[in-house]
């Protein structure tokens, strides 16, 4: 009977070795079952984040992610609205003149071969880049500030600006007797709820800068696949991340999935900066955002689930994510 006590407490051993050797683990794993490591539990490693590859091939297998050229669909308007843009943004015949005399050239679309995606986590004070930041052909941007207190870290270029409805407003007048202010960035990227109204008015008033009203349509199929995505994620019990109000739109989009699904189709290689948050809390590190202090330890710049995105979107050669 010893003997056989012992056999089974040596099978029990080699059980639990094996199974913590294998690297299969996740957060919330049901009993009984072998835990398989998640995108969300590697988050302070990219490297060890290469054991999840079997987890992100299955979260983007058959997605067909929005680049512009997919069934005749572009990226941005120009060159006038098609049918289904015309439906969607519910414009009539005086919007659609104006708008034609204003939008881009579709001949004259930016292409780059490389391209910095920057946003504003903390983690940018982690290490200088700023001058490999501003190496890159075109950057995107979500801030339009003037201060050169970070450029070592996040450097000054601008070559593109998000812009939604609640931040157009900056660069259009009240009235005709009131200044706007002036974009320090090329190019406007609006995408979102704007009215095309605003867009018009904001074309007229700075004729100099290049404004990109994204498409509708490929917003639309923005979300449809965000939607596969997160859903296929949460049937797995991913802990993808927390949905904070500000960083989404009124439909609870994450309000940097569009631009970057914009800057994907114009470059050949997107390199992101600034959407991770450090793992371990430093005192010279405050939170969320390298300009500002955090209103609560557990804030996200962008949210949480945008983080996830970007890891599995890394993981599948979609996008070189730096920080």
């Amino acid at each position: 009977m010893l003997l056989l006590h012992s056999l089974c407490l040596v099978l029990v051993l080699f059980e639990v070795a094996w199974w913590s050797q294998s690297g299969l683990h996740s957060q919330g794993g049901r009993a009984g079952q072998p835990r398989r490591k998640t995108v969300a539990s590697a988050f302070g490693s990219l490297e060890e984040a290469k054991a999840g590859l079997q987890l992100t091939e299955y979260l983007l297998e058959g997605v067909a992610l929005p680049s512009g050229g997919q069934d005749g669909e572009r990226v941005y308007l120009a060159d006038g609205l098609t049918e289904a843009e015309r439906s969607l943004l519910f414009v009539n015949e005086d919007d659609e003149y104006q708008l034609r005399e204003l939008l881009p050239n579709s001949t004259q679309g930016p292409r780059h071969n490389t391209c910095a995606f920057v946003g504003n986590s903390v983690s940018l004070l982690s290490e200088e880049r700023g001058a490999e930041i501003d190496r890159h052909q075109a950057v995107l941007r979500f801030m339009d500030g003037t201060s050169t207190k970070y450029d070592a870290f996040v450097g000054r270029k601008r070559t593109y600006l998000a812009v939604t409805r609640g931040s157009i407003e900056t660069y259009i007048p009240e009235s005709e007797y009131d200044k706007s202010k002036r974009p320090r960035s090329k190019g406007l990227v609006i995408h979102g709820d704007v009215p095309v109204q605003d867009y018009a008015q904001l074309r007229r008033t700075h004729p100099e800068t290049q404004a990109y009203y994204v498409s509708p349509s490929f917003e639309m199929r923005a979300r449809r696949a965000y939607g596969e995505i997160v859903g296929r994620a949460r049937k797995l019990g991913e802990p993808i991340g927390d949905r904070q109000k500000a960083s989404l739109d009124s439909s609870g989009l994450p309000l940097a999935l569009i631009p970057l699904f914009f800057l994907k189709s114009v470059c050949k290689v997107v390199f992101v900066y600034g959407f991770t948050v450090p793992v371990a809390r430093r005192d010279d590190l405050f939170g969320p955002t390298y300009y500002g202090q955090a209103r609560s330890n557990s804030e996200h710049p962008h949210c949480g689930e945008m983080e996830y995105l970007l890891r599995a979107f890394s993981m599948e050669g979609e996008v070189e994510l730096v920080s």
